[in-house]
């Protein structure tokens, strides 16, 4: 009884972190959004004949982020798994996977038991965490495997194995294999052996050579599409994405510089390195910090090591450099709910209710043209193309089509009207803010500058007009992140057909 009661006192914050996992995973679980089903769509190719495939009848094109999650689903999907439940639990091991391994790197640092729980209730509380694991893309993954290969650093064991996962799980794995590879050489009492590195290697170079022939290009295609733009204004915006961290993240270096020790060295460093790339790369749009998730365990077991090691006037400066994380924490009334076993509302999901409304207006399409194989231009390149897997589907944002990534623009703000209307689409789906049933069915273009510039075209207002296809969707967004981001009014999806 003694023992047991031992065990109850030593192991109780891991209940306690297990009931909180289920309650906040059962709140957050439904929430997928639009980009989840652009892998979805990949899946659903591959398993039809044409792996690596967007589109039939559109070259070749790597629109998706990892091609590690992509390879994963579809070795999933293959055995007869719905795809969209395949990503959603498999996304939920992970988070599992990512929770254990911060206790594990906090206990391999020298925490005890229950302050390596610390920073784990402090991830587990994170909105993103849970917001992201189940949303369909890599996001989960890249948090586990960052996580376990720290470990991996700091105990020697396995590092080959997470080097090559982490190389082929994001698009920057191209460049932080080498520079995580040089930086063990450098600092790790046990580097890796040039057959380790092979190995760790090989499955990156596979892939490349698979890159360069089936997609001729070096990089992939979102690399194109969104990491281009002015340096200072990207650098800027990332700064500026990375701070709820960021101060945490300067007191863990000032810390090692006034104490050397190379296990801490090596997490901090596999920190600073993955932080590099999201403030080059200008950050994420999306909401809840999908990007930093990956960096926050490393952070948090970090600070909570240097907290506890400290007397109370760096305790202080902890205390007040964890403020700013906080506004990624659960609201009370997101945890009020979550104790309630509610779930969270449609109109709170990454773009809200659009994901519905796309997939309604789908089978809309489907049933007022019945033919499968229509070649239809969109903006929104995940849930309609996914339900109309058939068809041709050209990405007019250019994240699945390798001309219009590569066309002059800005990050996220490519288009080519006249590469579009060369095609000859039967379909081009648009959106407004504006009510066209308001304006006796008139569409008002006031959503995106490609679409703007599509409709004012004399080639454009020649050859479609207005099918009687429309949806609306909404999105409200939750705090912080509406005293940031403008107000998102109520949109309609359009569909205009090609005039016969």
């Amino acid at each position: 009884m003694h023992k047991f009661q031992r065990g109850l006192a030593e192991y109780w914050p891991f209940l306690l972190l297990f009931l909180l996992f289920g309650f906040l995973s059962h709140y957050y679980f439904a929430q997928i959004g639009d980009d989840g089903y652009i892998y979805f769509r990949y899946v659903a190719q591959a398993l039809d004949g044409y792996f690596g495939r967007w589109s039939q009848g559109i070259e070749p094109v790597e629109g998706y982020s990892s091609p590690l999650w992509f390879l994963l689903l579809t070795g999933v999907s293959a055995t007869g798994v719905d795809v969209k439940s395949a990503a959603q639990w498999l996304g939920l091991g992970f988070a599992l996977l990512s929770l254990a391994g911060t206790w594990r790197l906090g206990r391999l640092l020298g925490l005890t038991n229950h302050q390596a729980a610390l920073p784990c209730f402090a991830l587990l509380l994170t909105t993103g965490f849970h917001y992201w694991s189940t949303a369909g893309l890599e996001t989960p993954m890249v948090i586990a495997i960052t996580v376990w290969l720290a470990i991996a650093f700091v105990s020697g064991h396995l590092k080959g194995f997470w080097l090559a996962m982490i190389s082929l799980a994001r698009p920057e794995g191209i460049f932080l294999l080498p520079l995580l590879v040089i930086s063990d050489r450098l600092v790790s009492p046990s580097p890796l052996k040039i057959k380790a590195i092979l190995f760790a290697s090989s499955p990156f170079v596979t892939w490349f050579i698979f890159r360069l022939c089936v997609y001729e290009l070096p990089l992939p295609n979102t690399f194109y599409a969104k990491a281009t733009g002015n340096l200072i204004e990207q650098i800027f915006r990332g700064i500026v994405y990375v701070l709820p961290i960021l101060f945490l993240w300067v007191i863990c270096w000032a810390a090692y510089f006034k104490k050397p020790e190379t296990k801490r060295l090596m997490v901090i460093g596999l920190a600073s390195w993955v932080l590099s790339f999201i403030v080059v790369g200008g950050g994420d749009w999306m909401i809840h910090f999908r990007l930093l998730l990956p960096v926050i365990p490393l952070v948090l077991v970090v600070s909570c090591l240097v907290f506890f090691e400290s007397r109370w006037v760096m305790r202080s400066i902890i205390s007040l450099a964890f403020i700013p994380f906080l506004l990624l924490w659960v609201t009370p009334k997101d945890l009020m709910q979550t104790l309630q076993a509610k779930r969270l509302p449609e109109i709170f999901y990454q773009e809200g209710e659009m994901t519905r409304a796309s997939i309604d207006l789908a089978q809309k399409i489907r049933e007022k043209y019945m033919v499968e194989n229509l070649v239809i231009a969109v903006n929104h390149a995940g849930a309609l193309p996914y339900a109309l897997n058939a068809s041709t589907i050209i990405d007019m944002v250019g994240l699945n089509n390798k001309t219009i990534a590569q066309a002059e623009g800005l990050l996220h703000k490519k288009y080519d009207v006249d590469y579009v209307l060369s095609l000859k689409p039967d379909l081009i789906v648009l959106n407004t803010r504006s009510d066209p049933g308001k304006n006796n069915d008139t569409f008002e273009a006031n959503y995106w500058a490609g679409e703007t510039d599509l409709v004012t075209t004399d080639a454009f207002q020649a050859h479609y007009q207005y099918s009687g296809l429309q949806v609306s969707w909404g999105w409200r967004i939750s705090p912080p992140y509406q005293w940031i981001y403008p107000g998102f009014p109520r949109s309609w999806i359009v569909v205009f057909e090609r005039k016969s």
